[in-house]
């Protein structure tokens, strides 16, 4: 039996034994515990005097005592230990040079190109590192966590390249997010064998959960839901064991949060809300125990933040305001203590912004339009701080963009048009530059397209229609270039085809008959390929019967009366069959009611009263359906509550001023009946949408679908109050 290395030393005694040479840029502090991996080997603690940092060398302890047996099997080891070291060192330094790309390149102006190069560059060494962890078949810990790392880079890149090119390749499976998946799996059946092996210890049993997590992570992204879930609830199993075992063990605590708010958001998106809502319940109870236990910890306080907005998100799904509300709320207390205590913190100043947006966008959508915009407004605020901070920050000037837009849309609604139009052109200002810096960015080109459009929607409003009218063609050429870029993209044509109506609309009220006419065909053109590619796109057919109504009121207007009503025949036509095929839409039903209307119309200015009656009574059995079905205004949470309530006001008025006698003749009794049903139900509707907060006074005074109603008594007692109201809140 060959003798171990301390028996010959003793054996050749001290005067034998000789110094070992120290290096005169490093001392020996001292040895470090000897892990079962080291095998002959044993690590010791350096101070690198040279670069000023401790470093852990290997040595082997019989140091020139050794044998040549000994000697051989510590090259072996050094070698394998030394390749593992120089992947890792690659890996972590590719890492950090893909997080500095993404992070630092991604929001700063004009530098996608570059971005995206670098990328594809890191992408392919990524690809050479994944090949030497394939060949290497080592299932250790180190191997495990470098493994896990490196399908975390992958995830990352691939993560970026869905982001920057929304409609993908069509091929995940030669991309980063299937390589992540691979080094994933490779990674758990070694997380599996060390569980396996040591069921006892923490660590393994940890890093297998973690490895679940990873999987599902990957697998959701891929759309691969189902086993998503099941590798979730995996996960989550084993953190389960994990926290019985030791329930004051917070990491582990932490990690079943996680867990149990993943399995949350993945039945949130497969529609099962209840079971949602009772996962985000359990973590939620998780983090506040945490949180109440470590108050000083902003991550367990971040945790709390993300559990309550997770809880308000579900239940405004589920249509439960209150509930969201109370959420979201307790999601902003927290942003705002976090933000006060680290005010130079992005992250937290990031995060107090989207708390008052979620508030605004809540607020609004019940209606409460002045909370809304005091939120919007407070939204507003941070993002300036934050853009003004980091004027170079794309994701900060994008922030800014859209709480001006927030702030723009709410003013509108409220007839604050100045100010909309105020907020609108500051946003337009964001989104010019954004697409300056990079003209090849198709998100930036269409969020510029956007903007113009709100711009030019309040320009119209306010009654600027040459300065509308060149919104909308700037919006339009925006669009064009895009479509000639990719032409089969069906988003961009439909927006284009919108572009083209807005154009005709406003040619139509600046009466230039024939551009408008050009640009309503332009828009028709679009819209029925669009619905004859997709029969059952209801939005498609939903454009196809506005481009026809549109048409129908222009040729109506110019004395081609075959014409008009052929083309609002072809518009009732396709909202019967979606109205049939969606009984439950109401925008469809709406759009069904307004096609009987503006038959009802024309046949009136055709001198057809019993046929244009007619046509209204179908238009109110629609509606008295909806109200019926509750669909039409039933509940508060209806963000166009007030629009709505004025359009059934418009709708019985008009009845009520279809209904006339016979040449030669007066009213019968049963005609003066139907008559004062018809105004009683207008005045309810426009007393309701007063009292939702419709504000449009001018509109209603001047409005002809309300005519009959304008020498009343009850109509001028309704009106007065609302004028009164709206000057005192007017800016």
């Amino acid at each position: 039996m060959h003798p171990g290395p301390n028996a010959r030393q003793r054996e050749a005694g001290p005067a034998s034994r000789k110094k070992p040479r120290r290096s005169a840029n490093s001392a020996i502090t001292s040895c470090l515990r000897k892990s079962p991996a080291a095998g002959w080997g044993s690590f010791i603690k350096r101070v690198t005097r040279k670069l000023g940092r401790i470093v852990a060398l290997k040595v082997i302890l019989a140091g020139e005592f050794a044998s040549d047996q000994e000697i051989q099997r510590f090259h072996v080891e050094a070698a394998a230990e030394t390749a593992r070291a120089q992947t890792s060192l690659a890996l972590d330094t590719l890492g950090t040079v893909i997080f500095d790309i993404q992070s630092g390149l991604e929001n700063v102006a004009g530098a996608g190109p570059v971005r995206r190069k670098l990328l594809n560059t890191a992408l392919e060494r990524l690809r050479q590192i994944a090949r030497q962890f394939a060949d290497g078949g080592t299932a250790d810990r180190q191997t495990l966590v470098a493994m896990t790392e490196l399908g975390d880079v992958f995830l990352r890149v691939g993560t970026s390249e869905d982001n920057e090119n929304p409609k993908g390749n069509g091929d995940l499976r030669s991309g980063p997010v299937q390589a992540a998946c691979n080094v994933y799996e490779q990674a758990h059946q070694i997380a599996k064998t060390l569980a396996s092996a040591r069921p006892d210890d923490v660590q393994a049993q940890r890093d297998l959960a973690i490895s679940y997590r990873k999987l599902a992570d990957v697998r959701l992204q891929m759309g691969q839901v189902t086993d998503a879930l099941r590798l979730y609830r995996q996960s989550a199993h084993v953190h389960q064991g994990l926290a019985a075992d030791d329930p004051s063990d917070t990491l582990t605590q932490r990690h079943l949060a996680s867990s149990l708010e993943h399995l949350g958001d993945v039945s949130l998106r497969t529609g099962k809300l209840t079971e949602s809502l009772d996962f985000y319940r359990q973590s939620l109870d998780i983090r506040k125990k945490l949180a109440a236990e470590h108050p000083a910890s902003a991550a367990a306080q971040r945790d709390l933040a993300a559990s309550c907005e997770k809880l308000g998100d579900v239940s405004l799904q589920m249509d439960q305001l209150d509930a969201a509300l109370d959420f979201y709320r307790q999601n902003l207390a927290i942003a705002r203590k976090l933000a006060q205590a680290d005010p130079d913190n992005t992250r937290t100043q990031r995060d107090l912004s989207a708390a008052f947006q979620r508030l605004g966008d809540l607020s609004r959508r019940a209606g409460k339009m002045t909370e809304s915009l005091d939120y919007y407004r407070q939204n507003l605020e941070t993002a300036l701080q934050l853009a003004k901070a980091s004027p170079n920050d794309l994701l900060a000037q994008r922030d800014l963009a859209t709480a001006h837009e927030r702030v723009g849309m709410t003013s509108e609604e409220m007839g604050k048009l100045a100010v909309a139009r105020t907020s609108f052109a500051a946003m337009l200002e964001i989104k010019k530059r954004l697409a300056e810096n990079d003209p090849d960015d198709a998100v930036a080109q269409r969020e510029l397209s956007v903007a113009y459009s709100h711009l030019g929607d309040v320009s119209r409003k306010m009654g600027r229609l040459p300065e509308a009218l060149d919104l909308y063609r700037r919006m339009s050429e925006v669009l064009e270039k895009l479509a000639a870029v990719d032409p089969s993209d069906a988003r961009t044509q439909r927006d284009l085809a919108t572009a083209y109506g807005y154009l005709g609309l406003v040619s139509q009220m600046m009466e230039r008959a024939s551009e408008a006419r050009s640009y309503y065909r332009q828009a028709l053109a679009i819209d029925k390929k669009l619905a004859a590619a997709d029969p059952t796109d209801g939005r498609a057919q939903t454009d196809l019967s506005v481009a026809c109504e549109r048409l129908g009121d222009l040729s109506l207007q110019a004395g081609q009366a075959s014409e008009a009503l052929d083309y609002y025949q072809r518009a009732l036509d396709i909202r019967e069959k979606l109205a049939a095929a969606r009984p439950r839409d109401a925008q469809a039903q709406r759009n069904l009611m307004a096609s009987h209307y503006k038959l009802g119309e024309y046949q009136q200015k055709m001198l057809e009263f019993e046929q244009a009656v007619e046509q209204y009574r179908r238009g109110i059995a629609v509606l008295d359906r909806m109200i019926a079905n509750g669909q039409y205004v039933a509940q508060a949470s209806t963000e166009n509550k007030p629009d709505q309530l004025y359009s059934a006001a418009c709708a019985y008025g008009r009845c009520a001023a279809a209904v006339v006698p016979k040449k030669g003749e007066s009213l019968s009794e049963q005609q003066k009946k139907l008559r004062q049903q018809y105004i009683d139900r207008s005045l309810v509707c426009l007393k309701e949408a007063f009292a939702a907060g419709y504000n449009d006074v001018t509109q209603v005074r001047t409005d002809p679908d309300l005519a009959a109603l304008h020498d009343l008594p009850q109509f001028r007692d309704l009106v007065k109050p609302a004028a009164d109201d709206t000057n005192k809140n007017s800016p």
